[in-house]
């Protein structure tokens, strides 16, 4: 390395405009380097500092020169170069020198070394101790600039101590003549750690030279801008700050190394070209760490393409001229950002800021325990290089970017592969059902230069627990890495990343920041600031179990740690350990964030990750770690798969969480071990109070929702299938302060005696001491499981255990199961779960439900207006209007245009309800999506198209109604997609039941015209007055063309006499509300008989076919009675069962509906409608096409037709006219060959074209026509082929000729031909053939690069190339030619 010493000289200037700073890592090559070394507050290489920091915060950083360390002499010269660039300076700034402790009665101020200090910034101390007195001078205002380069030295000769700054005497003090420097060894450079005066520098040092002469200042002057040899007379110690791993060397050969404590490496860059970079395109930044070190306010950080490993510590950016109180920020401070920075990639270009260093290594097989490892030897110098800092051990490994786990025990499959299921999946060996702890530590030397590390002798990553597939172990003495790899991922010298620090950002104090559309690999982020942002960027790897958890102390902890901090956008994957999530301050938004494949080890007392003040539109899902802690604001969040069996949440708020909170619109789902929401408190001091919940969904949790405190108001919630309570308004853990405390009882006051609970649907366990779950006056004493029904009802709160256990799954129309989710559940009556368990989220009440205009009134809340609760509104008409005469029970109302979808908003349409492919869709239905991320919704329309049998409709939606109420033929099958502002979310499709189930079945005594409340009517049963009665509604789409059965599965014949009459009732109108529709009050007068039952068996079916009765939409009554008393026989109700499975549907009450076959089409689906297909200049690959019927019956289809037609303009564009291809087969499928494609393209002579495709379906009673035709166009992609029109065979002139080292061959096909284009030399040997293979009409392109076959590069001289060209069906030549060309080297 070439040492220059540059002189940097700051122009200021009074006009400041924004600039682009280009960076680019491809910059490295073209620029010398010139090594210093930064001393900061950051602890980046995981040292501990002392005993009085134990959690090594902040650092000091030094260079150890040891006990044995440099003596300078009687006369001595100290020299080093110091920049100060940091946000704040130590008041005592140590550059060298060493004060010991008080050893053997020697006053420790008295045998000081010789010492220099920075004293307030500007100000040089310096001085001795001579064992008997310390001797010393402050001398002011000699360094005032800031961000430059100084170069400091003292001298003593005995008589005179002088100070030089740049090469000038400034100081000379002569009254220590005749006193001789104690012989204490200069120990330190920068920070002092030991001793017993202690300090630490901030700021650059480089050139640290010692003499045991006086150097007189012509000689300072002559050397102090070179480097120097290292042989010079009386040179005793010098610093140049080449490192060796932790090791700054000495350069004078006396061996004087020192250790690094915590310093960081840097460079200054410059060449002839650049004398330093300056961030245009000819001079880039090569780092973005240099770019930062002259980025000022309004520039914009322009990052070129490509994976830059960097560790970024940054003390204040954009934060001249201000004056923050960083840790009294109130809730109104802030504002939008001004003066900002902006640091993103070049357009189109990806940027990776990387934690990990890549290693070029020799891997070796090696056997241990009979299993074949790879090993290989880390080069500790060139890692030490790279990083900047030394090299102390490896803390995670990836190979082509895959991780690979630490060695453990117990062992576990590798966790980012997602094929693994979730928490109830019961997958052997995986993080859901493997509990990992993180690493123990170990403290070495503590107290002196002490360094954390992992302990290997009882933590992880330990060769003798290595033995799974894909995991890894280091030995730290031997620096050997060892891997077990996976046949799949075998170690190479190319692709093999190792994580050695935790940092790859701390940036403190920084203020209008912003970062976009980078992706964080491998590292953690420590970001301290006001107004910074990070949108569209994506983050992976942040931490990992081998690192130091420091559970308790979050900023060393978190793989991301932030304060007043913005993450919009953003996606957050392969997280291992997410306790270490912590964004914080009362400045931090968490937006439209995807957080997935988290946390796989387990967390031993809980703990979660922290989301911001505000969370909105965030995902966070397959994690182990038990949920996150509640932000002030939540909403729109979907917390889903979690499992960490601790005291924890889905949403947690702790102790005093609760206050000024609003959670709402949130789904939180299956997290089997926790909360779905808990408000936490304490019975000492007044707890959480006044927390707003509503519209929330929690479910397949261990508890659905706990609430802690008092004053909660909570509406509109839905809660089932959690394990032990659905809903629990807790009263303990809750204390009132002073005179409020009304205990009874109790030693401490019932919590939650104050809250409101309205419109909430619960499943089964209730938790309420409120008024709104017990009348006066039990409300005094009742706390768990009220039983009034109808007390309950008043208040809006359908509580399942009071009604009976009526299944609440049959009041909603496509929810989430909580059976489904658990695949070991054996269902009642006998049936296991069905082999599909993919889930819907449709918690809407269906079409009869009782959940229907069954709540009250929350002003508010639900009856649109626009009032103000813990946290405004995120837009006026947030909270909406009720549909029908009353607001519904439960988070959502039947009817509403708007359905709110919680969680992340891809970039396009997306969430389809019904589910993309879905079957068993009810036919009185809609369809629903959600919007694609915006910032701003105003004037945002949806397109909306559905197809399939009797529906073609196109319609446009307003932000936020996202609800297409349509009604679908039985056993249709229909596509459907959406597009916003251009962006489609593909095409969807679903497939609508066969079968009709009652909106309502019941079977009542019918003398006794009361009443009659729901409950859990598995089964109908018919005797004596007893009749059961079942509602149907039949939706528009069917006419009196189909053919309908009335479907009954009978479960038991206790006696059937006369018969089972099946009548048809006139008064349909009726439902299981408490009202004065009820089954038990309406008229239950029979008309007409439809059928008698005269024999029938249990457990067995039975259908009556009823088109003749249902001729047309609308509801439709039919009632079962006896025809003798003694008659008894039961039916399965539609309560039967809990799931929609095929084993239940055969039980429950059904209408089936076939249509007639003129009613049925072909429907076309792949390729998709508007699709592009790429095509190639060779014969190979092909098109699939595939197409199905609108109703899944059994038809006698003899074969089908399929029909491709391209239009292109003849006649000179004068007309139009369609070239087509037809093939017949006997399936609903076909291949057909892209070279077909491509020949239709050249038969019409067109470079491009958009193709329609349509099949018909050949009866012998005539054709089935398919719903509409659809259309694909092509693109060819292909960078050696231009589809052209050539009218003969050509071969060009190679260019470049002459060449050196690569050329390109171009030639011309007329017609699809076989095509050999060889090289040979000048003796006529062939040396290479580059092409032999059939080939398109068209121009075509190819390259040599010099070689021969073996790889050989050839010689400079004369060559040829001959192309020579068959037909493809004869075989016979049709062009030959050969040309010359010449390599000139």
């Amino acid at each position: 390395m070439v040492k220059i010493i540059i002189r940097i000289f700051i122009v200021l200037c009074t006009i400041v405009s924004a600039r682009d700073l280009y960076v680019s890592k491809s910059a490295l090559e073209q620029y010398e380097t010139d090594d210093y070394l930064l001393f900061d507050g950051f602890n980046d290489t995981l040292e501990a500092l002392h005993s009085t920091h134990p959690n090594y915060d902040p650092a000091w950083d030094a260079i150890d020169l040891g006990k044995d360390g440099p003596i300078p002499g009687e006369q001595f010269t100290l020299e080093a170069r110091i920049y100060q660039d940091g946000r704040t300076t130590p008041a005592w700034g140590h550059i060298m020198g060493y004060q010991p402790v008080d050893i053997e009665g020697l006053d420790a101020f008295k045998n000081e070394s010789p010492t220099i200090w920075v004293y307030e910034g500007v100000n040089i101390k310096y001085g001795f101790g001579s064992g008997d007195q310390k001797h010393w001078a402050i001398v002011d205002s000699v360094i005032l600039n800031r961000k430059t380069w100084y170069h400091i030295a003292t001298t003593f000769d005995g008589t005179n101590y002088r100070l030089f700054v740049n090469g000038e005497e400034v100081h000379n003090i002569t009254n220590f003549a005749g006193k001789t420097p104690y012989p204490t060894p200069v120990r330190f450079i920068g920070g002092a750690h030991v001793g017993n005066q202690r300090g630490k520098f901030h700021g650059k040092i480089d050139e640290v030279r010692m003499w045991s002469v006086a150097k007189t200042q012509v000689e300072i002057q002559e050397k102090m801008n070179d480097q120097l040899t290292g042989n010079e007379s009386g040179l005793v110690a010098y610093y140049p700050m080449d490192i060796d791993n932790q090791y700054v060397l000495d350069g004078s050969g006396n061996n004087y190394h020192g250790i690094m404590i915590g310093p960081v490496v840097k460079s200054r860059y410059f060449s002839d070209e650049c004398p330093k970079p300056d961030g245009t395109m000819d001079c880039p930044y090569p780092t973005i760490a240099s770019a930062l070190e002259d980025v000022r306010a309004w520039d914009r950080i322009i990052i070129r393409e490509g994976r830059y490993t960097e560790f970024i510590m940054r003390d204040g950016i954009n934060i001249e001229g201000t004056d923050y109180s960083w840790d009294q920020l109130d809730p109104g401070f802030g504002g939008p950002p001004t003066n900002t920075i902006t640091i993103e990639p070049y357009p189109n270009e990806n940027v990776v800021i990387d934690g990990t260093v890549s290693i070029d290594v020799n891997w070796e097989p090696y056997y241990h325990n009979g299993r074949g490892l790879f090993r290989a030897i880390l080069d500790s110098a060139a890692i030490a290089d790279e990083i900047q800092r030394p090299f102390r051990d490896v803390y995670g490994v990836w190979i082509n970017d895959r991780y690979q786990i630490p060695a453990v025990s117990p062992n576990i499959k590798n966790p980012t592969d997602p094929s693994y299921g979730g928490p109830n999946d019961h997958v052997p060996g995986t993080f859901w059902e493997v509990d990992v702890v993180p690493a123990l530590l170990r403290y070495e030397n503590w107290g002196e230069g002490s360094v954390i590390s992992i302990d290997r002798e009882y933590g992880l990553a330990r060769l003798d627990m290595l033995d799974t597939l894909e995991e890894w172990a280091f030995d730290p003495q031997n620096e050997m890495l060892y891997i077990y790899a996976d046949e799949r991922f075998i170690p190479s010298s190319t692709n093999v990343r190792i994580r050695v620090l935790h940092r790859m950002i701390n940036f403190q104090y920084v203020a209008n920041v912003e970062f976009r559309n980078i992706k964080f690999f491998g590292g953690s982020l420590d970001v301290m600031g006001q107004n910074v942002l990070f949108e569209d960027c994506k983050f992976e790897h942040l931490h990992d179990i081998t690192l130091p958890p420091f559970r308790n102390h979050a900023p060393l902890c978190a793989g991301l740690f932030s304060s007043n901090a913005d993450f919009i956008n953003c996606i957050f994957s392969r997280i291992p350990f997410v306790y270490s999530l912590k964004i914080g301050g009362i400045h931090s938004l968490v937006e439209n964030c995807l957080f997935t494949n988290m946390d796989w080890w387990a967390n031993p007392g809980g703990g979660g990750p922290a989301l911001g003040y505000v969370c909105r539109f965030v995902t966070f899902e397959n994690s182990k770690i038990g949920g996150v802690h509640g932000s002030s604001l939540m909403e729109y969040c979907r917390i889903e798969d979690y499992i960490d069996p601790c005291d924890c949440s889905g949403i947690n708020r702790g102790a005093h969480g609760a206050p000024r909170s609003m959670t709402r619109y949130n789904w939180v789902i299956n997290g089997p071990g926790t909360n779905g929401m808990r408000f936490d408190g304490g019975k000492i001091g007044a707890g959480n109070r006044r927390g707003d919940v509503h519209h929330f969904v929690t479910i397949g949790n261990h508890r659905g929702m706990r609430l802690k405190g008092d004053y909660h108001d909570v509406y509109h919630v839905t809660a089932y299938d959690n394990s032990t309570w659905d809903i629990d308004f807790f009263v303990g853990k809750y204390a009132e302060p002073g005179e409020l405390n009304q205990g009874f009882d109790l030693d401490y006051t019932p919590g939650n005696i104050h809250s409101v609970l309205k419109n909430s649907l619960v499943e089964s366990s209730l938790g309420c001491p409120t008024p709104d779950c017990w009348p006066y006056p039990p409300s005094e004493t009742g706390f768990t499981n009220p039983l009034d029904a109808f007390h309950l009802l008043e208040n809006g709160i359908w509580f399942g255990r009071a009604l009976g256990y009526p299944s609440l799954h049959k009041e909603l129309t496509n929810p989430w199961l909580g059976s489904l989710a658990d695949p070991d559940s054996l269902y009642s009556d006998g049936y296991y779960p069905p082999d599909d368990r993919t889930q819907d989220y449709d918690f809407r009440p269906r079409k009869g439900s009782t959940l229907i205009d069954a709540g009250v009134v929350i002003p508010g809340i639900n009856d649109g207006q626009d009032l103000q609760f813990n946290w405004p509104l995120a837009y006026p008409g947030q909270n909406r209007r009720f549909v029908g005469d009353a607001p519904d029970i439960g988070a959502y109302e039947y009817g509403d245009s708007v359905y709110w979808i919680p969680g992340y908003r891809y970039p396009h349409p997306s969430f389809p309800i019904p589910r993309n492919n879905a079957v068993d869709v009810i036919p009185d239905y809609s369809v629903v999506w959600n919007y694609p991320y915006k910032k701003d919704y105003s004037s945002t329309m949806a397109s909306v198209t559905i197809n399939g049998p009797g529906v073609d409709r196109s319609e446009i939606f307003r932000y936020p109604n996202n609800v297409m109420f349509q009604e679908f033929q039985p056993g249709g099958f229909y596509t459907w997609s959406v597009s916003v502002d251009g962006m489609s979310g593909g095409t969807w499709s679903f497939q609508v039941d066969n079968d009709i189930f009652p909106m309502n079945d019941r079977s009542i005594d019918t003398t006794l015209h009361e009443v009659i409340p729901l409950n859990n009517q598995k089964t109908l049963e018919v005797f004596e007055n007893n009749i059961a009665f079942l509602l149907f509604d039949i939706p528009s789409s069917v006419d009196n063309s189909w053919d309908i059965d009335f479907n009954l599965f009978v479960k038991e014949v206790e006696n059937l006499t006369g018969g089972i009459v099946v009548y048809k009732h006139d008064y349909p109108d009726w439902g299981e509300k408490n009202d004065q529709r009820n089954i038990g009050v309406i008229d239950h007068t029979l008309s007409t008989a439809i059928d008698t039952l005269h024999s029938l068996d249990p457990e067995s079916p039975i259908s009556l076919n009823v088109s003749s009765i249902i001729n047309e939409p609308g509801e439709y009554s039919f009632a079962l009675a006896g025809l003798d008393s003694n008659d008894h026989v039961t039916f399965h109700s539609y309560e039967a069962g809990e799931i929609r499975s095929q084993a239940y549907f055969e039980l429950w009450p059904s209408l089936s509906f076939t249509p007639s076959l003129d009613s049925v089409n072909i429907v076309l689906t792949m390729p998709q409608n508007d699709s592009t297909i790429v095509l190639r200049g060779t014969p190979d690959d092909s098109i699939l096409f595939q197409w199905r019927l609108t109703h899944e019956m059994d038809y006698n289809i003899n074969s089908y037709v399929l029909q491709i037609g391209l239009p292109y303009a003849s006649n000179g564009g004068r007309s139009i006219d369609t070239l087509y291809i037809e093939t017949e087969v006997n399936n609903n499928s076909v291949k057909i060959c892209k070279d077909e494609i491509l020949d239709m393209l050249i038969e019409a002579k067109v470079l491009q074209g958009e193709f329609e495709w349509d099949v018909t379906g050949i009866l012998s009673t005539g054709e089935m026509v398919s719903i509409m035709s659809n259309s694909f166009s092509t693109v060819i992609d292909d960078e050696n082929y231009e589809l052209t029109f050539p009218d003969e065979y050509r071969l060009y002139d190679n260019y470049p000729n002459p060449f050196n080292p690569v050329t390109t061959i171009a030639y011309d096909l007329k017609a699809w031909s076989i095509v050999n284009l060889q090289i040979f030399d000048i003796m006529g040997r062939k040396l290479m053939t580059l092409e032999s293979s059939v080939k398109a009409p068209g121009h075509h392109y190819t390259m040599w690069n010099g070689k021969n076959s073996k790889g050989s590069q050839m010689a400079s001289g004369v060559y040829f190339y001959r192309l020579t060209v068959e037909n493809t069906i004869t075989g016979k030549n049709a062009y030959t030619k050969v040309e010359k060309m010449m390599i000139l080297k």
